[in-house]
């Protein structure tokens, strides 16, 4: 009966450590687990910023490729403008010799705003627009 007692005593030490090292691996795991779930739940909630980040760079771009369109169309209508506004003028001076130019209205202005002021002649009234001149 000793025999046996020790046999069983042995047995259920061996049990024990057992059940202890199963224990300790099912402890192992369930912290494996809270770890993987917590990396899981990080990975997700970046996910969505990272996408919500996505989705405002995408509009932000939408908005930056519509002013580029419409700075592109501005840019054609003031060329457009520009290439009327540089018409070519006929300049006569004293002693009846005339010249055309292809020169911007601006510039023409300026010079006969000048060459009145030279000979002796006040501007009164001038009224300009993007085509055309008069002086009074």
């Amino acid at each position: 009966m000793s025999e046996e007692n020790e046999r069983l005593r042995e047995q259920v030490a061996k049990q024990e450590s057992m059940v202890s090292s199963i224990q300790d691996g099912n402890k192992f795991l369930q912290e494996q687990t809270r770890v993987l779930t917590q990396e899981v739940r990080e990975a997700k909630k970046e996910a969505v910023r990272l996408e919500a980040e996505r989705k405002a760079a995408a509009t932000k771009l939408e908005a930056q490729l519509l002013e580029n369109r419409k700075l592109s169309r501005d840019n054609q209508l003031m060329t457009a403008k520009k290439g009327q506004a540089e018409q070519i003028l006929r300049v006569e001076d004293k002693g009846s010799q005339s010249e055309e130019l292809a020169r911007s209205l601006v510039a023409v202005c300026k010079v006969v705003e000048e060459v009145l002021g030279r000979n002796g002649y006040s501007v009164r009234v001038s009224m300009k627009t993007d085509q055309r001149a008069v002086y009074v």
